[in-house]
């Protein structure tokens, strides 16, 4: 979060638990694989980790 900044709410957002996919039986996880999902779930994830990076710049410009 930014310094000073009030909170960033992201409305509408949905994410993936990754502790839900870990519990995943082979037949369900082999369903999402046939059917194309986890590739999807995969990119999603990565690119969660994009909002700290995204954070961290905004931050250093308004320094």
């Amino acid at each position: 979060m930014l310094e000073g900044a009030p909170p960033l709410n992201l409305g509408g957002m949905y994410r993936v638990e990754e502790k839900k996919l870990e519990v995943l039986n082979a037949a369900q996880h082999k369903t999402l694989i046939r059917k194309g999902v986890m590739g999807r779930i995969y990119v999603h994830l990565i690119s969660l980790e994009n909002f700290a990076r995204l954070l961290a710049r905004k931050s250093a410009t308004a320094a």
